[in-house]
């Protein structure tokens, strides 16, 4: 059975340089055939044309549980008569290094501003609660406050993320702290507000490397505690990467 099926949702990043990568933009599978895949932008508005440029390779995303990643090449790019990108079809796809995805469920002190109107400005930072964390992105509380208004979040929107992760001794004393750019996924409206849970678009490598190192420290205290783990977390160390390669 094909891994990447008609249908799917897939998220592309461009490579732009040693440990760098694009917005990631989301695509849905429209076709696939033994050597290409076409892929239908979500975002109708974004022009494909001047985005990517045939012969450029990309990074791929197919997003579930697990999740699975793969490389392509970006074959052809149209804008008309309706936006459509053709990439080749990846010749393995593997399931995303657990670590990278791995998610902690712990509370924190995050701050989050909106991206707003076509010119990217910020508005001002909303106080928040973190509720969950992985490299690839985080889980907020946002509560409107009687003398601070939080804009109503929205699918798809911009934000920048400031946070607080607790201290883990003896690795993290201090506590971590962790900055991104990110956009809102998914909403649920909540008595004292929204639970929001945001994926990381622009976030330094470095950075992922600390979250998911601190991640790695607040699993081991919570075994040397001798505490449970949480419903959707797991032993990091579990499941080892696999090989998944198009039939």
């Amino acid at each position: 059975m094909l891994v990447i099926q008609p249908g799917q949702k897939v998220i592309l990043r461009q490579r732009l340089g040693e440990n760098m990568e694009g917005t990631p933009h989301e695509f849905t599978v429209e076709g696939v055939a033994p050597d290409e895949i076409l892929l239908f932008p979500v975002d109708r508005k974004l022009d494909i044309f001047t985005t990517f440029v045939p012969g450029e390779i990309v990074t791929g995303f197919i997003l579930g549980d697990p999740p699975y990643q793969f490389q392509a090449v970006v074959i052809r790019a149209r804008r008309i008569p309706m936006p459509m990108l053709m990439i080749s079809a990846p010749e393995q796809v593997t399931i995303v290094e657990r670590r990278r995805y791995f998610r902690v469920r712990v509370l924190f002190d995050a701050k989050v501003a909106f991206v707003m109107g076509e010119e990217g400005s910020l508005s001002d930072f909303f106080p928040a609660t973190g509720l969950d964390i992985s490299s690839m992105g985080i889980g907020l509380h946002l509560k409107p406050q009687p003398h601070h208004l939080v804009p109503r979040p929205a699918i798809h929107q911009k934000v920048h993320v400031i946070g607080v992760l607790p201290p883990v001794r003896p690795e993290y004393p201090k506590g971590l702290e962790f900055e991104a750019c990110g956009e809102i996924r998914n909403i649920t409206e909540m008595e004292t507000g929204w639970r929001v849970g945001i994926m990381f678009t622009e976030v330094e490598r470095r950075t992922q490397d600390l979250i998911v190192a601190w991640c790695f420290a607040f699993q081991r205290r919570i075994r040397r505690e001798g505490l449970p783990l949480l419903e959707g977390e797991f032993a990091i160390d579990e499941i080892e990467v696999k090989g998944a390669w198009q039939q």
